[in-house]
């Protein structure tokens, strides 16, 4: 299946009725919980997985976890390269959710 590969709100754009997909840099072929994961990783609604079921998806529940977690193991260090203030406690953050991903 054709994958995003880092998949997150900031990845669509909507401009009236047209919705664009952006930043293909990292598309390839994965499963959907890699895409579903990455949207969960970086904070995106849930009623994006709802939508994704209603039209007939579906996922391994552990499978998400596992996306889930690599999608914020990757993420981890952005606010480090950013050079976010508080990057310490944000980085600690990341890391924690993408443990609880895992549980």
């Amino acid at each position: 299946m054709l994958s995003h590969g880092d998949w997150s709100p900031d990845q669509v754009l909507v401009d009236g009725g047209a919705v664009r997909i952006v930043d293909l840099d990292r598309v390839c072929t994965a499963p959907p919980e890699r895409d579903l994961g990455s949207w969960l990783a970086s904070g995106g609604p849930t009623a994006m997985l709802e939508g994704f079921a209603d039209a007939g998806g579906g996922w391994d529940e552990r499978a998400l976890g596992a996306w889930r977690a690599l999608a914020g193991l990757e993420r981890a260090a952005e606010p480090f390269r950013r050079g976010v203030a508080d990057w310490p406690a944000s980085v600690a953050a990341r890391l924690a959710s993408a443990e609880e991903a895992l549980a």
